[in-house]
């Protein structure tokens, strides 16, 4: 079973549990859950406790604190993606990392941009406009 999933914080700072990862863990609608918050790596752990603050509502949806959320720096407005991962009875939120952009043609991430998901660097884009310009010469 997939140990790894990655959801989106939205606009009210709830996150989806999903049902796969909510089983291991033997949770379900209505389970208690408090939490243990790394403020070093920007992660939360939430595991089950009879009296805890949260509780998983019958969407699977768990609501993080606004307070929780700002001492991480997880501003909802900015639909984070977290990632989540089941750690020894419990799961694992952290935010997902996002990679630097990287050339499709040559692999540098100097001076990459992504233009329609597709990341280039200067060298590249200037190549390709090149080639634009003598398309339009030659179709002239």
């Amino acid at each position: 079973m997939k140990n790894q999933v990655i959801r989106t914080l939205d606009d009210q700072g709830r996150i989806v549990l999903p049902r796969a990862l909510t089983s291991q863990v033997g949770w379900a609608a209505g389970s208690s859950l408090t939490t243990f918050v790394n403020l070093r790596n920007k992660t939360v752990e939430l595991f089950v406790q009879e009296d805890g603050a949260m509780q998983i509502d019958e969407l699977g949806r768990v609501t993080i604190p606004k307070g929780l959320r700002d001492a991480l720096g997880w501003a909802a407005s900015s639909k984070l993606a977290v990632e989540m991962n089941v750690f020894e009875g419990s799961i694992l939120l952290e935010l997902e990392v996002k990679l630097a952009p990287k050339c499709v043609f040559c692999g540098k991430q100097e001076e990459a941009m992504s233009i329609n998901n597709v990341s280039m660097c200067n060298q590249h884009m200037r190549t390709i406009a090149s080639w634009a310009k003598l398309d339009k010469l030659r179709d002239a």
